[in-house]
């Protein structure tokens, strides 16, 4: 049995500039270790996840967003090997509220939608 964990970011909106696995890769018992990069197409299904990959590719839109995921021969190693990924990101400006999402069409949170931040306009 393989164990798999995940590097999460600790930003709530930042795009990925670099990712380095190769530390990670060469630790012993690792046998896998996989990036947004590895992921090309989106998976989402809805108009809401047009935009969604099991990895995120190149921008993260909330803390917690997995980045990459390392498969070792158990949870210690693959635990150690996240260690070994070195991530850079350069942080974006963070949209926390409806208010502000109609405030700030840039940096878009998402990349559909045709008015920045707002994804979809409904009158009642």
């Amino acid at each position: 049995m393989l164990h798999c964990r995940l590097l999460r970011s600790p930003h709530p909106h930042a795009m990925i500039e670099a990712i380095d696995a190769s530390r990670a890769a060469q630790h012993p018992g690792v046998h896998l270790v996989l990036t947004g990069k590895d992921f090309p197409y989106s998976f989402g299904i809805l108009p809401v996840t047009q935009d969604e990959y099991p990895l995120a590719p190149d921008h993260v839109r909330y803390v917690g967003d997995p980045v990459a995921a390392v498969i070792g021969r158990d949870e210690q190693t693959a635990t150690e090997a996240l260690a070994l990924i070195e991530v850079k990101y350069r942080p974006l400006k963070t949209i926390s509220s409806p208010e502000e999402a109609l405030k700030n069409p840039e940096p878009r949170i998402h990349d559909y939608g045709e008015q920045g931040n707002i994804h979809r306009l409904q009158a009642f």
